[in-house]
């Protein structure tokens, strides 16, 4: 039976992640869905509105098969480090035939030539000089993308690379074609479905504006907010300058800089209008932040090492589960007890490669303690070393 995987985030769950699943299976002939799901931080650099627990129990619910976590090391970090695990885990479970996605494109061939001008784009000497100007990254590639796009085919607008679900499915489509992340055989086909929002689906940042609006899930956001800051403010006075500089989305003076306006800082949204700038943007500054809880430097970035872990599953799921474990398909270890596992990487799996995956897997568990810690909950039962993943019945 044919499988499909995708990337989400489910931050919340809504209609247009179902109708996705829906229309994947339709026209692409697949009869189950694998998702890879953020856990408990987001992409954005935020905590997720819900824990993942939550958040993976609602997507089988609404369609999907099984979700399998995407460490924190991964879906905390830059679009490239965040497909690189995901696109990574989909594959190393051996049983996806398709990775599909969501974009405003909604056109694989076009997304497909995209991703190569991308590259040609990262590889021009225009890129050096444009961010020796004090760009940011995204905005000096931005700036070599329309360059390009004069030259290319027409249909290359560059607005294109500006459009939030185009960078990640292009993000995707680069990680594809790695061979360090992807082996040349059985490699997942790429499938895209236009998006539907405006007036067809409510967006996840809609429905977090709602909760946000709503007095008693407000309240509670407003609490994790506060709390984040007040954490932040601690680590960040408790740590040297030139160990926040190691941070990952540190580097270029910004971890001094965080160490200067720390004590100057009212609140989170006043710390950020204090370090942004053309080359700080504010997705940065948000990822930094947490990372700097997590105390993820460029170095475990660098080595992170990728595994299997479920949060949720359905009967398909847990038989998509068995024929990659039974017939061997899997490329990576499974994580199903953490505990368990970080047992037998001591006992079976040492040097780097062990090394790694400790490291990942600690990483992921003080995510769950520190997201515990701003939620107000309890640290034992919400604790990754007691939480296991359970089926979800119909």
């Amino acid at each position: 039976m044919k499988t499909i995987g995708i990337v989400a985030e489910f931050n919340p769950f809504h209609e247009g992640h179902a109708y996705l699943f829906r229309k994947a299976k339709e026209l692409t002939g697949a009869g189950r869905i694998c998702c890879v799901m953020s856990g408990n931080f987001v992409q954005r650099g935020t905590p997720a509105v819900f824990d993942k627990w939550e958040r993976a129990e609602a997507a089988i619910r609404g369609g999907a098969d099984l979700i399998l976590e995407l460490p924190a090391i991964f879906s905390c970090a830059s679009s490239r480090e965040f497909a690189r695990g995901a696109v990574n885990i989909l594959s190393g479970l051996g049983t996806v035939d398709v990775l599909a996605c969501g974009s405003e494109a909604g056109d694989a061939a076009l997304l497909k030539q995209a991703a190569r001008l991308a590259r040609t784009a990262e590889d021009s000497p225009s890129l050096k000089g444009y961010l020796q100007q004090g760009l940011s990254f995204p905005a000096a590639r931005q700036k070599v993308l329309d360059d390009l796009c004069q030259d290319a085919d027409p249909q290359l607008d560059p607005q294109l690379y500006k459009q939030p679900n185009n960078i990640l499915a292009l993000s995707y489509l680069q990680a594809l074609e790695d061979p360090l992340i992807v082996p040349g055989e059985g490699k997942p086909a790429f499938f895209t479905l236009k998006r539907a929002d405006d007036g067809h689906h409510v967006t996840a940042s809609r429905l977090r504006a709602a909760l946000a609006a709503d007095p008693s899930t407000g309240k509670r956001l407003q609490e994790i907010e506060s709390r984040f800051f007040d954490l932040l403010r601690y680590e960040v006075l408790r740590t040297a300058p030139e160990e926040l500089e190691e941070i990952a989305s540190a580097g270029e003076g910004l971890g001094y800089l965080l160490k200067k306006e720390i004590c100057r800082a009212t609140s989170l949204t006043d710390l950020k209008k204090r370090l942004k700038s053309r080359r700080y943007t504010e997705t940065r500054l948000d990822r930094l932040f947490v990372q700097t809880l997590l105390g993820i430097r460029r170095a475990d970035l660098a080595g992170a090492s990728a595994y299997l872990r479920p949060l949720a599953f359905n009967d398909a799921g847990a038989a998509l589960l068995r024929e990659s474990k039974a017939g061997k398909k899997a490329r990576l270890p499974f994580v199903e007890d953490v505990a368990g596992s970080l047992r037998a990487r001591d006992r079976i799996q040492s040097g780097p490669a062990g090394e790694a995956l400790r490291r990942t897997l600690e990483i992921e568990i003080l995510a769950g303690d520190l997201y515990a810690l701003l939620s107000g909950d309890s640290l034992y039962t919400a604790s990754d070393y007691v939480r296991k993943p359970r089926p979800v019945r119909p």
